[in-house]
């Protein structure tokens, strides 16, 4: 395969002088032919090999399509069709021939264009491996045929066993018949799940109806074509998924690296901590560190599902743009990257609130510092499977530093949740309670272990990873910057903190 960079041969079969030009302008940095008719095309061809065709179907002296027939191999040589023609029969026939490509010369014709030199950038990239599970040679022979000039490389498996064989290798998607000599393609989907393969399946089957569906879905197929099927669709929906596949494991990839660079961070801290554990300046600004990075902790899990959604919807837009789909047919992705941007824009907000320095106090209510620390904590909460309880006794007026007291809030309940998860409580349990000017925080994790009056000393901590900066931090906000009074004991089956402002 050539390089993404590399100048390419291509020549422009178009009877439009204007759109002929319009089209060598797009290609610049190519080494473009221009062909006016087919008899210059055959001229052309005669002497240099090409590895991009665009072609025009209806020139003065011929059909586009005997060129087609003209061409020995469409992997070396691709083929994208220019025409004015939008006769669904002839698209299939064309798609079923291995052409990459079908543009319409519509009113929408600059913005195909641009589409096309995005094409022609990747024109000889790999796109990925597609394993093909059918006992139909007939069938396996006519998907080679379309994808195999989309630079698909194909592997073949005739039954379940093979397929097993050739699971031992890593795809970007799998197509399986539905009817395989023996065994049920359900089945052979359930055996890829429990193996941990996710790659991503289309089922291919002349039987399909509600409750096959159904159990295909469930049990971990992705998609669904009707035999016969249409080849357009099959591009498509292979495009779809492929693209899809990649963008998650690099989403996985780059989660990973996120995650090493955090570990290196918390090492570092965890260092910088150690090294000036001695010197009460510096307890602040290492209570800071820790506070940011929990924040920007909660932001990266925050933003992870809407801008997936937004990725993998902008790609299916411009996949149906391309085949100049209705804008009806967009709203619900539409709608979905609207909503997602919207979703991010407020989460900003939320942690731009939380972040500002204020030290002026004003007046608030407990009610209103819980829901703000809880709004921060809530991915944290969801996935951490706790049960989270707010009962209100009465919410009197308040007067605090409002981001100090939230983050004492945030401390407390952060703590709760890693003792839980640390000691593998069943059934999990935080409760609030919020009582006047008096706030109580309890949990269901076994109590504090140890000497209880130490927990609110500089570096003493019951947690396995933790720095004993949190609860040290918690209780100078509460005694000293608002006068108030932060207390812990046991009770029942957990640990109850209180934070009593009451004057």
């Amino acid at each position: 395969m050539g390089n993404q960079n590399q100048s390419l041969n291509i020549l422009i079969v178009e009877d439009s002088k204007t759109i002929n030009n319009l089209v060598a302008k797009n290609l610049k940095g190519h080494n473009v032919s221009q062909a006016f008719n087919l008899q210059e095309a055959f001229e052309y061809l005669s002497k240099q090999k090409y590895d991009l065709i665009i072609l025009d179907m209806h020139l003065p002296d011929g059909d586009g399509i005997d060129l087609l027939d003209k061409i020995t191999s469409l992997v070396d040589t691709k083929i994208i069709v220019l025409s004015a023609d939008s006769d669904v029969n002839l698209r299939e026939e064309l798609f079923k021939r291995g052409i990459v490509d079908y543009i319409i010369k519509d009113s929408n014709l600059l913005y195909s264009l641009k589409t096309l030199v995005k094409f022609v950038k990747t024109l000889n990239q790999k796109r990925g491996d597609i394993l093909v599970v059918d006992d139909s040679s007939f069938v396996i022979k006519q998907i080679e045929k379309v994808l195999t000039p989309r630079n698909y490389t194909i592997y073949k498996a005739k039954d379940g066993k093979e397929a097993k064989e050739q699971l031992k290798n890593r795809y970007d998607l799998i197509l399986l018949d539905l009817e395989l000599p023996d065994i049920h393609g359900i089945k052979l989907i359930e055996y890829i799940r429990k193996k941990g393969i996710y790659t991503p399946i289309i089922v291919l089957s002349a039987y399909l109806n509600s409750e096959t569906v159904r159990d295909i879905l469930k049990k971990g197929g992705n998609d669904f074509l009707k035999k016969p099927f249409v080849f357009e669709e099959l591009i498509l929906r292979v495009d779809l998924w492929v693209d899809y596949y990649k963008k998650s494991k690099e989403l996985e990839y780059k989660t990973r690296e996120l995650n090493v660079l955090n570990k290196n961070l918390k090492i570092q801290i965890e260092k910088e901590v150690e090294k000036n554990r001695k010197k009460d300046m510096m307890l602040s600004l290492s209570f800071r560190e820790a506070q940011l990075g929990e924040i920007f902790g909660f932001i990266i899990h925050q933003f992870k599902q809407p801008l997936n959604i937004i990725n993998l919807s902008a790609s299916y837009i411009e996949m149906m743009v391309n085949q100049n789909c209705k804008s009806v047919d967009l709203k619900d992705f539409i709608e979905k990257i609207k909503n997602s941007v919207i979703y991010l824009d407020k989460t900003l907000n939320e942690f731009r609130d939380f972040l500002k320095p204020n030290k002026q106090k004003v007046k608030t209510n407990f009610e209103k510092i819980v829901n703000e620390a809880l709004k921060i904590l809530d991915y944290h909460l969801k996935t951490s499977g706790i049960n989270l309880e707010v009962k209100t006794i009465n919410n009197a007026e308040i007067e605090v530093i409002e981001n100090e007291l939230i983050q004492v809030v945030i401390n407390i309940v952060t703590n709760a949740i890693d003792i839980l998860k640390e000691r593998n409580v069943k059934d999990p349990k935080v409760e609030i309670v919020i009582d006047g000017c008096r706030l109580l925080i309890k949990d269901n994790a076994g109590g504090v272990k140890g000497d209880i009056n130490k927990i609110f000393e500089s570096y003493f901590t019951t947690k396995k990873n933790g720095t004993g900066l949190g609860l040290y931090m918690s209780k100078i906000i509460v005694e000293e910057h608002l006068n108030g009074k932060i207390l812990v004991r046991n009770v029942d089956d957990g640990a109850e903190f209180e934070i009593n402002l009451c004057k």
